[in-house]
């Protein structure tokens, strides 16, 4: 079996495993909209959770059929590795200055306790989107195109965290709502920017393991 392969299941059933608790464990009035499950898609964390799980899924196909798929290439550089890897910045930042920037209750705080649990959601991504830069030679794209779907996505998760809170008065984040207007857009530019650094980050460590790869690319343009 490839390693790539093997990489893909071995994630896909982890991410899974991840999901299946995370189902357990956070419901009812737990959501942001009590009993909503999609209203949970309003934390970047769960968005993250499940764009890995169906990413590995179709690792698992793609690597099998030993196919090209610059779908796949241009989601792993776009979202997949930098929402990863932002995930987890941001998170444990924020969590570590202190819990209450990420869950000012006490059942939200019990539940980040879990420490295998918080793990899986906020240490994992990053692990796991490393690791993929290392095991695949992604098609590389121009910074432009990069930029183009992170500003995408950016767009989007704010419409979403401000839809929300519209019609619930619940910010995804405490901090969000402890911080003045002027605060919270310069909060909001700092965590744009963490992703686009997570772009480059991710960008190096492809470059650092298939250096040989690119150089020869590069030479055939």
């Amino acid at each position: 079996m490839k390693p790539t392969t093997v990489f893909h299941v071995f994630m896909f059933f982890a991410f899974v495993f991840v999901c299946w608790k995370d189902y357990l464990i956070v419901y009812g009035d737990l959501l942001p909209m009590p009993g909503q499950f999609l209203s949970k898609f309003v934390w970047l964390t769960m968005i993250n959770l499940y764009l890995h799980t169906f990413y590995h899924f179709f690792g698992i196909f793609i690597s099998l059929a030993g196919s090209k798929s610059t779908t796949f290439d241009y989601a792993a550089r776009a979202f997949v590795g930098p929402i990863g890897v932002t995930v987890t910045v941001l998170f444990w930042a924020l969590y570590l200055a202190d819990p209450a920037n990420i869950a000012d209750d006490i059942r939200g705080r019990q539940i980040l306790a879990i420490q295998w649990f918080n793990h899986g959601l906020h240490t994992l991504p990053l692990a796991s989107s490393v690791l993929d830069h290392i095991v695949w030679n992604h098609k590389g794209f121009h910074t432009r195109q990069i930029l183009q779907g992170i500003a995408t996505f950016c767009a989007f998760y704010l419409a979403d965290i401000h839809i929300v809170h519209h019609y619930t008065g619940f910010w995804a984040y405490p901090i969000i709502g402890d911080l003045s207007p002027p605060l919270r857009i310069v909060f909001f530019a700092v965590c744009i920017g963490v992703f686009y650094l997570s772009y480059l980050f991710q960008s190096l460590v492809h470059t650092t393991f298939h250096r040989r790869q690119v150089r020869n690319a590069s030479k055939k343009k």
